[in-house]
């Protein structure tokens, strides 16, 4: 059927367009935008070369139309897990920078309480 490798395409070209989108707002990661993009192409290469998409010969039956949406949902909701799991990444990654000058400035004011206590008190 002509009708479900139109809208599987118009899923991937959505799916690339909303990838694109969120690499340039940095919500993804580079690999995880890359993989997403592999996956979009993927899925507008199975919709439009005729030797992939036999499978649209199997849409007419309900059970398959059913599992064709949940297919789509899951998609989504991976697609969303996926951006949050990028933006946690990415802060965590921050975090640890902060921690890394926090420790080193700590430990330069540590250095300089030792030197304070060795030097002489000096009465006025």
């Amino acid at each position: 059927m002509l009708i479900w490798n139109i809208i599987l395409t118009i899923i991937g070209v959505l799916f690339l367009i909303a990838d694109f989108w969120v690499c340039v707002h940095k919500k993804f990661s580079d690999l995880m935008g890359m993989g997403w993009s592999v996956l979009s192409i993927l899925i507008i290469m199975f919709s439009i070369i005729p030797g992939f998409s036999s499978w649209s010969r199997l849409m007419d039956r309900p059970e398959c139309i059913a599992v064709f949406i949940l297919f789509v949902v899951i998609l989504f909701d991976a697609f969303l897990i996926s951006m949050m799991i990028s933006q946690l990444s990415m802060k965590n990654q921050e975090l640890a920078m902060q921690v890394s000058l926090l420790n080193q400035e700590n430990e330069k004011i540590l250095f300089e309480i030792e030197e304070l206590k060795k030097k002489p008190e000096t009465k006025l």
